[in-house]
């Protein structure tokens, strides 16, 4: 279960990362003429909510998974 846990966290801070870097680049290239300040509790929150729900999505199916033989599970499919 930890393993399932540990990927769901990597994916959804993986992404995270690059949704944030994505949009401080639009912004930057898009309004440019623009005073924009950067939040740092905009981004950490924006961190933590991925980063969370991400781990909170993998934490059902990486229980599922923990508790099934790896035999039978390679069977099922």
């Amino acid at each position: 279960m930890l393993q399932f846990v540990c990927e769901s966290l990597m994916v959804s801070l993986v992404g995270a990362s690059i949704g944030i870097v994505l949009r401080a680049v639009f912004v930057h290239a898009l309004m440019a003429q623009l005073n924009i300040i950067f939040n740092y509790f905009v981004f950490f929150a924006s961190l933590i909510g991925s980063v969370g729900g991400g781990v909170v999505r993998g934490v059902i199916p990486a229980e599922k998974a923990g508790r099934l033989d790896p035999v039978d599970a390679m069977r099922f499919e």
